[in-house]
């Protein structure tokens, strides 16, 4: 099989996405580390932005929406 192309898929989270979703929520947020540069938020925030508890809340809430992508493959 040859890749053909790159796709992107969208859709709802699901349970199962909110680990990824804190982990990558979390990630943003560069802490301590940052301040080796001249823009940091570090000395602003501080501590965890979210758990795995908040966002399985968020996305089982009908009024929430978490919206994800999935890069595809597709094969020819």
């Amino acid at each position: 099989m040859e890749l053909n192309s790159l796709t992107l898929e969208y859709g709802r989270a699901l349970p199962q996405d909110a680990e990824r979703i804190v982990g990558l929520v979390e990630s943003v947020y560069r802490g301590e580390g940052s301040k080796q540069g001249w823009t940091t938020e570090a000395d602003l925030l501080s501590g965890q932005r979210t758990d795995l508890d908040m966002i399985e809340t968020l996305i089982a809430d009908p009024e929430c929406v978490f919206l994800v992508a999935v890069e595809k493959q597709i094969l020819a």
